[in-house]
Formats: structure tokens, C-alpha cells, sequence
């Protein structure tokens, strides 16, 4: 994101101009820094646009309850998590900087907020890709238990 003031002028001018009423982020930064994410959700309050975007779990898993209400009342109602998969073994190997643990504190976190998680899933590990697809199934229903609103994206 350029700047909270920046981007907030560029959708205001879009909701003015073409009745835009949602926009899809796609930037997998956008939620960096926590300021800026405050400060942007306070500025699009009364644009009154629903909007996607990326974020990575690590980061929104630091942000304070605050922020994240301020998110939801921005109107975002999803956000997509790159969550690959539910071994750490498997994360490990993927270079990942992630616990399968971390995706499900995310996703009960998030239901609070009534933000609907979008996670995706790397199915079929080539050192096992049977046993990887089973032990995708097993973590997908703990999400949905978790998170009954949550999104899976599968990628094979």
C-alpha cells in the first residue's frame, strides 16, 4: 500500500466516480505494519466498501483486538492466508517461517472478528503424497471445526 491517505483517496474516487461498492487487494504486504493497517480501516470506515485482501498469519496473529475490530468495521470480510499446510514437517521442508499451530489459533482468533479466513492448502507432498493428503484432510477439519466460516483454497 503507497500510504493509508493515498489509497483511501484512489477508492474514495472510484466509489464517487464508477459506484465502486468492493475491492480486492492483492498484496501480500498490505498488512505489514499495524499502524497503517489501523490507520487505513479508519479512513475507509465511511467509504462503506467491502474488500479482500492478503495477510500473513504471523503478522495479523501480533495485531491487538482493536485493530482487527477496526479491520471488520472497514468492511473487510476475508482475508486469505497462505497456511500451505497442516505438518510442520512439511512447512519446514516448504521454508516456511509457520506452525500449523499458528493457522489454528488464527483461524478461532479470527472468528471473533467475523472476518472469514481463506486458507490455502498444498496437497500431496512428493515424499508422501497419500499420507500428505490425509494429513491435509485431518487439518482442514480441525479448521472448519475452529472456524466453520473458514475458506479452503486447495493447490495441488
Amino acid at each position: 500500500m503507497e500510504s493509508p491517505a493515498r489509497t483511501e483517496a484512489v477508492l474514495r474516487h472510484l466509489a464517487r466516480a464508477y459506484g465502486v461498492d468492493a475491492v480486492q487487494f492483492y498484496d501480500n504486504n498490505f498488512f505489514l505494519r499495524e499502524d497503517h493497517a489501523r490507520e487505513l480501516a479508519d479512513r475507509l470506515v465511511p467509504l462503506k466498501l467491502r474488500w479482500w485482501c492478503e495477510a500473513r498469519t504471523d503478522i495479523m496473529m501480533r495485531y491487538s483486538d482493536a485493530t482487527l475490530e477496526a479491520i471488520r468495521r472497514a468492511g473487510c470480510t476475508m482475508i486469505f492466508f497462505g497456511a500451505e499446510s497442516g505438518s510442520n514437517e512439511v512447512l519446514r521442508e516448504m521454508n516456511k517461517d509457520l506452525k500449523a499451530e499458528d493457522t489454528l489459533a488464527l483461524a478461532s482468533r479470527i472468528r471473533r472478528f467475523e472476518i472469514i479466513p481463506e486458507f490455502s492448502i498444498i496437497f500431496g507432498n512428493p515424499k508422501d503424497p497419500e499420507g500428505d493428503t490425509r494429513e491435509c484432510f485431518r487439518f482442514i477439519r480441525k479448521l472448519k471445526r475452529l472456524n466453520p466460516d473458514a475458506e479452503i483454497v486447495v493447490e495441488h
